[in-house]
């Protein structure tokens, strides 16, 4: 039997943000709805057209995404949204909808984690391998950090990709060396408080 493995996907993000709007890469910058939360210090994430939802730090702000450097896989009717301290150190969030030919199962595993990491190895310029775990009852595979040159400055990335039904959200946490601590610290609640509504 014939595996159904996806067919489209991933950007690593690899990004620049600043003034503007509008597409890259076939990327469609989404409004980000914020909301207090019930933990103090805290701001859900909410955004046009995407089910995910998480907290982060209510000193982040929405940062405009301009410039996307590099992408791999099918990007159209693709968004993203960025959160972050500045325009180098962020939290993007990329919705990739019906990516996936069907949703994933425990049988498609091992065949998708083979696609993404040729993908993210190929983007990364370096061999990668992610690792499944489960995010409020999805499958995600997520990455190790890795050092990212390229942009104005030297970045850390670290992307965390989940499946939901057919569509792939992923996650990229970006950061330079002065935002890295604050930044860990924001991805880790992120995936630890992450939800999606139906």
């Amino acid at each position: 039997m014939r595996r159904a493995l996806p067919v489209a996907l991933l950007v690593l993000v690899l990004v620049l943000a600043g003034c503007g709007s509008g597409s890259s890469h076939g990327l469609t910058n989404v409004s980000v709805n914020t909301s207090a939360s019930a933990d103090r210090g805290q701001k859900t994430f909410s955004a046009k057209g995407m089910s995910i939802h998480f907290l982060f730090p209510d000193s982040f702000r929405v940062i405009q995404l301009t410039q996307i450097r590099h992408t791999a896989g099918k990007t159209r009717g693709a968004s993203k949204a960025a959160i972050g301290i500045g325009p180098l150190d962020l939290l993007v969030i990329a919705h990739y909808p019906g990516a996936l030919r069907r949703p994933l199962t425990r049988a498609l595993l091992a065949p998708t984690r083979r696609y993404f990491n040729a993908l993210i190895s190929k983007l990364a310029g370096r061999s990668m391998s992610g690792v499944f775990k489960s995010l409020d009852g999805r499958y995600a595979l997520v990455y190790p950090p890795i050092p990212v040159s390229g942009l104005p400055a030297p970045v850390t990335a670290q992307v965390v990709n989940v499946f939901d039904g057919r569509d792939e959200y992923e996650l990229q946490c970006q950061a330079t060396a002065a935002g890295l601590a604050r930044i860990k610290e924001a991805c880790a609640e992120a995936v630890g408080t992450m939800t999606f509504s139906p």
